[in-house]
């Protein structure tokens, strides 16, 4: 099983955090594509989104992510999504609504 943390309540690389208990993955989990695969067992755990990445290895591209998964290069996860609510909270913007459009494995989260 490879799993990841595909978002936390940590300020991100864009200076705004994504609460966790406000993304919305029911749409997302009809259909839990990434580029390289699918994402299973969706859940969260605590302030962290995780999901389970399954490669598509008939794909040479998701092939290719798994390998570089198992050779450890490649270790973090960044999710896409609609903002529908946000509020600077302690000074920090912050998404407290939204809808999970996508989830890949990165080299830089």
């Amino acid at each position: 099983t490879y799993t990841f943390i595909i978002s936390d309540e940590s300020v991100n690389a864009d200076g705004f955090v994504i609460q966790t208990k406000g993304i919305r993955t029911e749409r997302f989990k009809k259909d839990p594509v990434m580029p390289t695969g699918r994402w299973d067992s969706i859940r969260t755990e605590g302030s962290q989104l995780i999901a389970d990445a399954v490669f598509d290895e008939n794909n040479p591209l998701g092939k290719e992510v798994k390998e570089r998964v198992d050779g450890g290069f490649l270790r973090s996860a960044s999710i896409g999504l609609s903002v529908l609510n946000y509020e600077r909270i302690d000074g920090v913007d912050t998404v407290t609504d939204c809808e999970l459009t996508e989830g890949s494995i990165v080299d830089i989260p």
